[in-house]
């Protein structure tokens, strides 16, 4: 049984990475909208509590 899982979670990694290469110019534009959409995100939740917490982004700011 663990064979079979070993070798069942290896095949799937290698060939995904192989299709990304080739859909790497469509890919990036779609990965790279949700990451800047997350990162606003977590920039505002972060800004928010840290000036809560001690005011470090105020200070340098």
């Amino acid at each position: 049984m663990v064979d079979k899982l070993g070798p069942a979670h290896i095949v799937p990694i290698p060939r995904p990475r192989p299709v990304s290469d080739e859909d790497a110019p469509r890919k990036p534009p779609k990965e790279q909208k949700e990451p800047e959409q997350k990162a606003p995100e977590q920039d505002e939740v972060e800004t928010d509590e840290v000036p809560h917490k001690g005011g470090f982004i105020d200070d340098h700011a």
